[in-house]
């Protein structure tokens, strides 16, 4: 097996009409759920779902979301 199939792109962690990254598909990836990542990426489980903290959220889940296309 090559290397370029065990690459993850990471434009697999958005949504389709959002430039933002998706919580739910980050959780999806590491097997946690919503409240996991909340605490693991230091926001409120609230702010996940919240479209004004979409922002704060995309730039908590990035260096995650690197380490994981990288990985």
């Amino acid at each position: 097996m090559n290397s370029a199939a065990l690459e993850v792109p990471a434009s697999r962690f958005g949504e389709e009409r959002s430039p933002y990254l998706s919580a739910r598909r980050v959780a999806e990836q590491l097997g946690v759920n919503l409240t996991e990542l909340a605490g693991l990426i230091g926001v409120a489980r609230n702010t996940l779902a919240a479209k004004a903290g979409a922002r704060k959220v995309d730039a908590a889940l990035s260096p995650i979301v690197r380490i994981l296309s990288m990985a």
